[in-house]
């Protein structure tokens, strides 16, 4: 005999609770973004997008953040846009440390080579230093083109948005 399963009444409340949360939660999104975005042309946007991920990525764990505020003041880009851009490329920061530090090692090559015998925490430092000046050096030669990259993509994915909204053809006809 087949036990039945029974229903209590909190379980349509949950469920009721859950989407209404999931809608407030899917509108404050779209709010914020639209905050975000308000008043800035789609070029501005791009340029935000890819100064802020480009930017977000220097191999420094400070600085970013003085750095898009100096970016957004200079190209007059939107403040509160070119931070979250910076906050959420963190995880890609991390990411980016090793191959930076390497790619630096590779283009600036330290002849000399480590001090023989110096334990001292001031060598260390200074390693760590330059280290970090030539990672910081490879991240130069490779954010033009990382920016102009993000530039372009973003400048497209928002161009063909904005003409799906204002009512023109659906983004799948296009491709």
């Amino acid at each position: 005999m087949k036990k039945e399963r029974q229903t209590r009444p909190t379980d349509g409340i949950a469920r009721r609770a859950a989407a209404v949360l999931s809608s407030r939660a899917e509108s404050l999104a779209r709010k914020g973004a639209a905050l975000l975005a308000a008043g800035l042309s789609p070029r501005e946007l791009a340029l935000t997008l890819a100064l802020g991920a480009v930017l977000g990525t220097l191999p420094l764990l400070w600085g970013t953040t003085l750095l898009c505020a100096g970016a957004a003041v200079v190209f007059r880009l939107n403040q509160g846009a070119i931070q979250v851009v910076n906050y959420l490329v963190y995880p890609l920061q991390v990411m980016l440390l090793v191959p930076y530090y390497r790619l630096g090692g590779l283009l600036f090559p330290d002849a000399a080579g480590p001090p023989r015998g110096a334990s001292a925490p001031s060598a260390h430092i200074a390693d760590a230093g330059a280290a970090t000046l030539k990672a910081v050096c490879a991240w130069a030669l490779t954010a033009p083109v990382a920016v102009f990259a993000v530039y372009v993509v973003s400048l497209a994915l928002l161009r063909r948005r904005r003409r799906f909204l204002s009512g023109g053809s659906s983004p799948m006809q296009e491709v």
